[in-house]
């Protein structure tokens, strides 16, 4: 990562936006032909809920699939910013990277979300005739493909902070040490005992706790400039979405001639849409509270520090 070719990354997403757009075009032409099916109208477009719902599934979705790639595109500078902060924070910590534990979380989201489109297939394909499943399945593909580029950033994103949030735990981690250390210097210095110097750390190394403090929060402001309006897009639709299903799926189970299997297929992309939103909260949440634990424990170090200090004068 850290060896990654900025403009090359630059070149590819101009190009990528381009490959989205025209997906996006037959994302709005499959959705069109399919809705016109008597069948999916019927049940998708009859109430209000169902056509909220049918607006968030495809209309939103769409969307915001087209909007999120030109807003990175627009706001790469910050990506690269962001990589010339991980960079320089690896140079001074000599961090170097272990194997991803995490990619677990990548598999576990593309096998899941790919559940969910082969569900999906499936129920619709098990309320349609015969003859017109075919032409469903090749109108629906631009759409699952959409979703797909969607979670795909949702995924960078998510990974991107889980890299800074190592660098921010392993600097914690180092701070945490030399608290412990300096809690067993001040004791033998109230005891008359003398201290080695070598053991506390020298004015330069304290620079470079706050200075490595200065460019992980920094690091942090530059990605959520990246990611930051092209994940609310996003948030937004899977709260949106979260609110209303629930309601429609309520109306449905009143409704006489209900279709069970699309009350399934619902709950299943009530599932994926609650991961989508874990992906982006629960790292955000993750790295906020390790920042402001690495800042509470340099601010204690550095305090230790000057009563150690005040301590050595008064010897």
């Amino acid at each position: 990562f850290l060896e990654l070719n900025v403009n090359k990354v630059y070149k590819r997403t101009y190009y990528i936006i381009h490959i989205i757009l025209f997906l996006v075009l037959l994302s709005i032409y499959g959705v069109a032909v399919n809705l016109q099916n008597e069948l999916i109208h019927r049940i998708r477009l009859t109430k209000a809920s169902g056509k909220i719902i049918t607006f968030l599934d495809y209309g939103y979705l769409i969307f915001t699939t087209m909007i999120i790639p030109i807003i990175l595109f627009a706001n790469f500078k910050h990506f690269s910013r962001y990589v010339e902060l991980i960079s320089e924070v690896d140079m001074i910590l000599k961090y170097t990277s272990k194997s991803n534990s995490d990619t677990y979380v990548l598999y576990i989201t593309l096998i899941s979300t790919g559940f969910v489109f082969v569900s999906d297939i499936c129920i619709w394909s098990s309320l349609l005739p015969k003859h017109q499943i075919v032409s469903y399945v090749l109108h629906q593909l631009p759409v699952y493909f959409t979703y797909y580029i969607q979670l795909l950033a949702i995924i960078d994103f998510h990974f991107l902070v889980k890299l800074l949030s190592s660098r921010v735990l392993f600097l914690s981690n180092s701070l945490q040490d030399f608290c412990k250390l300096k809690i067993s210097t001040t004791s033998m210095v109230t005891k008359g005992v003398l201290v080695n110097a070598l053991q506390s750390p020298s004015n330069f190394q304290k620079l470079d706790m706050v200075h490595l403090y200065d460019l992980l929060y920094e690091a942090s402001l530059s990605l959520n400039n990246f990611y930051g309006i092209a994940l609310m897009f996003a948030l937004v639709g899977c709260l949106l979405h979260l609110l209303v299903t629930p309601y429609d799926l309520y109306l449905q189970m009143l409704n006489t001639r209900r279709h069970y299997s699309f009350i399934f297929s619902q709950t299943i992309w009530m599932l994926g849409h609650t991961f989508r939103l874990f992906l982006i909260v629960n790292p955000c949440e993750r790295i906020s509270n390790q920042l402001e634990n690495l800042s509470a424990i340099l601010i204690r170090s550095l305090w230790r520090d000057h009563r150690f200090n005040i301590n050595q004068v008064g010897l």
